[in-house]
């Protein structure tokens, strides 16, 4: 992993400048960079033929940057590589106590091939742990990149908590096509 991270950081020194990590503060820059993240974010989604009605969400950006201005136990922080002074990837993270949650991971889609996200969350985790965090992680879907970079996995269940009839029906229907259970006492 070493190898490959330091052959992707000449790649992308050699091809498009010098490569910078840093955290961006709250203002203009960062604003500007969750749009950028979540829209190649939404994009890579949409490639894959994925759906994640979250990142469509037109209110997703403002709830980002407000959360990354907000004071408290939980703080939003994002960083950014980048090589030649252009952003090539980003991280959103949330971090509580000692853990670091990776919210939203990103990268310029036009740049995928220099694979500067893996060099990304090495510098990332790094900087947690420089930071006393002592979980890094990175959440749901499960995919077989996040393994490659974990010690350990738990196990997570999806919960359908249905308002209406038509929704236990579409709950139901929806376990039923992915292979999985639907069990709810009652129905509104």
């Amino acid at each position: 992993q070493r190898k490959r991270r330091k052959k992707i950081r000449k790649s992308l020194e050699d091809d498009l400048g010098p490569v910078t990590f840093e955290v961006l503060p709250p203002g203009d820059e960062l604003d500007a960079a969750i749009l950028l993240a979540v829209k190649e974010k939404s994009e890579w989604v949409d490639e894959r033929g994925r759906h994640n009605s979250i990142l469509g969400c037109a209110r997703l950006p403002q709830f980002l940057s407000d959360m990354t201005r907000a004071t408290g136990h939980a703080r939003m922080m994002m960083t950014c590589l980048k090589a030649g002074g252009q952003p090539v990837s980003w991280e959103l993270g949330l971090r509580f106590g000692t853990s670091h949650f990776g919210f939203i991971t990103s990268h310029m889609n036009a740049l995928t091939d220099y694979s500067a996200a893996r060099l990304h969350m090495d510098l990332s985790q790094r900087l947690a742990l420089k930071d006393g965090m002592r979980v890094f992680d990175l959440m749901v879907p499960h995919d077989a990149h996040k393994e490659s970079w974990s010690s350990a996995m738990m196990g997570t269940n999806d919960y359908h908590l249905p308002l209406t009839s038509a929704g236990w029906v579409g709950g139901a229907v929806l376990a039923a096509t992915q292979g999985g259970s639907f069990e709810l006492s009652g129905v509104p």
